[in-house]
């Protein structure tokens, strides 16, 4: 099964915020791996990051520069495609949880 961006990463950051607890001192819920957590503990982690995506919407101005000599093109097509893409795993994360925020 192929997983979404916002699964990925969700499972990513719950392996970096477990990573280090001692497993006879974590809460239950997180001794397990990601696909024995709790649904409601699951839906956490993934609001996490659609608050990073939807943060990290705009490109900053050094990333529209950089890509727009790398690309050779606009910077108004560069900010188009990286919402774009943004919006797109925005999108493919969104009937997980939340009503699709995205434009």
């Amino acid at each position: 099964m192929t997983r979404t961006l916002v699964d990925r990463a969700a499972r990513a950051l719950f392996r970096a915020r477990t990573a280090d607890l001692p497993r006879q001192d974590a809460l239950p819920a997180l001794r397990s791996d990601w696909d024995n957590l709790e649904p409601e503990l699951q839906e956490g982690f993934v609001l996490d990051i659609r608050a990073v995506l939807q943060a990290i919407r705009e490109p900053s101005k050094g990333m529209i520069d950089a890509m727009a000599e790398t690309a050779q093109c606009t910077a108004e097509d560069v900010s188009a495609l990286w919402q774009a893409m943004i919006d797109a795993a925005m999108r493919e994360g969104a009937g997980r949880l939340l009503p699709d925020t995205v434009k």
